[in-house]
């Protein structure tokens, strides 16, 4: 008799033969791993349900984490331009937004597991190789990078601070927003305004000093003291760490008048690190913007609190 085995245990055909099963009753039956499925859909949100077959899933799960990411652009870049609202609360939309974004990527990870280990069957279909996965997660990635970029390049950018030049203004280790609009359609710095430019002497390093003169001003140190026109200038920001006396120009510099088109800057923290005094005036054209807003801080291992959401100025 066919699939009658010794002991009168009945086996599928195939296996009678010495064949395997086919691929199609494998795959229809053939879990899919949960783990695989958390971790693919923090890669790329959707593509864990689009590993377990789950299309509709994936799809919706997609297009509502897309929906909140551009909410958080949206909220970081509409509140940073409100001019009436003070900078820290200039985040509360951006705030908002990523928290629930948050509380969404927890409900995610939830979801995923009761939905994969609900499955009792799955059939591999062409969507279901590793390749396409990784196809799918380079495209989201250079996507997403489009939004991204696109802020970073007209609105807003995070940096850190590598130095201490601008000490006691901007620490070591702190990281801040820069407004990139703060200097659009002409426009140049103020007095005492802490700029961000590409540093006149290493086009691939951007610097951040404090613009104390700008064009056809008259600049002046005597004995460490700032004159700007023949008169001195208050500096409370100004970090005074060395008391010796020298004829650097840390110490006496100019008078020099500031050309059109350039600015004069200077480290708060005055006598360490390079500036105008040492490679002259920074152009216009190399201004990438004005640092606005400490949102983290931390070095050595520790972190600052109490300078979250500081302005600088």
């Amino acid at each position: 008799m066919p699939g009658l085995t010794q002991g009168g245990i009945d086996k599928p055909e195939s296996e009678t033969d010495g064949q395997p099963l086919p691929e199609s009753v494998l795959s229809a039956t053939r879990p899919r791993k949960v783990w695989v499925a958390v971790v693919l859909n923090l890669l790329v949100y959707g593509l864990g349900y689009l590993y377990a077959g789950q299309v509709r899933r994936a799809a919706f799960f997609w297009g509502v984490s897309w929906a909140l990411s551009l909410s958080m652009l949206a909220g970081l870049v509409t509140g940073w331009l409100l001019p009436s609202w003070p900078r820290p609360w200039s985040l509360l939309p951006f705030v908002i937004v990523l928290a629930c974004l948050t509380v969404y990527e927890v409900c995610l990870v939830i979801d995923t597991v009761r939905t994969t280990r609900a499955l009792t069957a799955f059939r591999s279909r062409w969507f279901n190789r590793w390749y396409v996965y990784v196809a799918i997660i380079v495209l989201s990635s250079t996507v997403g990078d489009i939004p991204r970029g696109w802020v970073r390049s007209n609105y807003i950018e995070a940096f850190w601070s590598p130095s201490g030049s601008m000490h006691p203004t901007v620490f070591l280790g702190d990281h801040f927003f820069v407004d990139k609009k703060a200097y659009g359609a002409g426009e140049t710095p103020q007095r005492g305004d802490i700029v961000m430019f590409v540093s006149p002497v290493d086009p691939d390093v951007q610097l951040v000093k404090r613009a104390v003169a700008v064009a056809d001003d008259t600049v002046e140190i005597r004995e460490k003291k700032l004159y700007i026109n023949g008169a001195l200038v208050d500096e409370p920001y100004a970090y005074l760490s060395d008391l010796a006396h020298s004829t650097s120009p840390r110490y006496n510099f100019g008078p020099v008048t500031v050309p059109k088109g350039r600015f004069f800057v200077l480290g708060d923290n005055r006598d360490q690190r390079y500036d105008s005094r040492y490679w002259g005036f920074v152009g216009v054209e190399n201004l990438r913007g004005r640092p606005t807003l400490i949102y983290w801080s931390r070095h050595r291992g520790i972190t600052r609190w109490n300078r979250i959401g500081q302005q600088i100025r």
